[in-house]
């Protein structure tokens, strides 16, 4: 069944059982839903998008059980935060033939994170969540050098009509050439997991003539379709899946991404924090201990995961509902409004309009994560899953979370201060007299479609504008910033 026989048969079915109507919500996840629109009401909430705040306990409140069991373990707030994002991707790289329905195509589970902070704060947390993926790297590793030393063992009158067999792996190293990583996609069937725990290690790949691929991963984010071809042969790999999980300091972050003008610092899900300031011990605890041993028992259940999804002859479709869609274009709408009220840089409306993309994926994670925990068979026997409301809570929560990071980490890149304001503000400044009154810049504002408190924010704010006395102010020539905490 092709995606347009399967999307007229969902919509037949979904009026006969009534899903066509948004269900009703449990009271906690309305709740939740409501306090996440009520944040952006008003001009210093929307500022507060600049905090980058942690994640908020509704997330560890709605996520499946054995992941919350997981960051349970972790005795540090900002810890946890590290853990659970950088399990994203490690948990999303194992979930094959799983689709769900987009406006623009259907989409995989997989996922970018990228974990920013400073040197020795706790990012190494990260590292903790690779173990759910060991065993079904090694599975898979195993199982290709088994194929390969068979073919290799095969006479050769009976390999005229055999594939030449390539190794295989969930983990694709970071530090590859182009062609090598381009090669190992392909061997996968296009999947992948990338998990480096020091940008520096993709950065000076990338600076050599060989190895830049940060066109595969970003094609790869919207399963935009791979080829190359040398004089030793050529492929093409549609829709290619790859999950990736980077964490460094912000110096190793504004080296990745020196502006936001190709889309690649657009296609991650951002993580950020200051990490308070005092000694933490480094004695082991007894949770330290047990989530070792917890993810490493957790990392086997994934791979059954995995098996059950990769033995599917048809994709398992995760269909959110009307009411669903409905939370998440009102929160991204009003983040693309908080954008436009400051006038913020053009390349964060890519970042939001991909957070939507974000939470889409973040619920397929937690549907199957929860799904596979409660009732695996259905992984193997399911058509379609449609996510609760505690899983989609937990998602649209994350994603608002990753966007108000995303706003605070642009304004740290090297060239953001030449786009921070965009066009309107640089038309608004240039229209003013060196001198003027408050009442004459909201006329300039008005004419510009600026809104009134939009005005008198950066009236207020910005380096540009000196006041003289009360209502009247004078142009500065200084080259004026955002500061948002840095």
């Amino acid at each position: 069944m092709n995606a347009t026989d399967y999307l007229d048969k969902l919509g037949k079915e979904a009026k006969q059982k009534g899903f066509d109507k948004p269900p009703k919500q449990n009271g906690s996840a309305v709740n939740a839903t409501s306090a996440t629109n009520a944040k952006c009401n008003s001009l210093e909430s929307q500022l507060d998008v600049a905090k980058a705040p942690p994640i908020p306990g509704v997330v560890y409140d709605n996520i499946p059980q054995r992941l919350k069991n997981l960051c349970s373990l972790v005795d540090t707030d900002y810890r946890r935060d590290v853990f659970l994002v950088s399990s994203l991707p490690v948990l999303s790289s194992q979930m094959p033939n799983v689709l769900a329905a987009h406006r623009d195509c259907y989409y995989s589970p997989d996922i970018f994170v990228q974990v920013v902070a400073g040197p020795g704060t706790g990012k190494g947390e990260a590292s903790k969540a690779l173990p759910l993926g060991l065993e079904t790297d090694r599975h898979i590793r195993e199982e290709s050098k088994l194929e390969i030393q068979h073919f290799e063992e095969t006479p050769d009158e009976e390999k005229t009509n055999l594939d030449t067999p390539k190794q295989q792996s969930l983990l694709i190293p970071v530090n590859a050439s182009s062609r090598k990583m381009l090669d190992r996609i392909d061997a996968n069937n296009g999947n992948g997991l990338l998990f480096e725990t020091e940008i520096d290690t993709l950065i000076d790949a990338t600076k050599q003539d060989w190895g830049n691929y940060t066109g595969t991963i970003r094609k790869s984010f919207h399963h935009e379709p791979l080829s190359i071809i040398r004089t030793d042969g050529e492929y093409y790999i549609n829709n290619p899946r790859l999950s990736v999980l980077l964490t460094g300091t912000f110096d190793q972050f504004k080296a990745m991404f020196e502006s936001a003008e190709n889309g690649h610092f657009s296609r991650y899900a951002l993580y950020t924090f200051d990490a308070p300031r005092k000694w933490q011990s480094h004695r082991p605890t007894r949770n330290s201990q047990s989530l070792q041993e917890s993810v490493a028992e957790s990392g086997k259940e994934m791979y059954e995961m995995y098996r059950r999804l990769s033995n599917r002859n048809t994709p398992l479709y995760i269909d959110l509902t009307d009411e669903q869609w409905e939370h998440i274009d009102k929160t991204f709408s009003e983040k693309m409004q908080i954008i436009e009220n400051l006038g913020l840089s053009k390349h964060l409306h890519a970042s939001n309009n991909r957070a939507a993309i974000i939470a889409l994926r973040l619920s397929m994670i937690f549907t199957i994560l929860r799904v596979n925990d409660e009732d695996p068979y259905k992984l193997t026997d399911a058509e379609q899953l449609i996510p609760t409301m505690q899983d989609f809570t937990a998602a649209l929560e994350l994603a608002d979370t990753f966007i108000k990071h995303a706003f605070r980490l642009y304004y740290i890149l090297p060239n953001a201060d030449n786009d921070s304001k965009g066009e309107r503000y640089k038309n608004f400044v240039s229209s003013l007299p060196n001198e003027f009154e408050t009442s004459d810049a909201l006329l300039v504002g008005e004419e510009h479609n600026i809104p009134e408190r939009t005005v008198k924010h950066w009236l207020s704010n910005m380096d540009e504008f000196k006041r003289i006395r009360r209502g009247h102010y004078e142009k500065h020539n200084k080259k004026s910033s955002i500061n948002w905490g840095y």
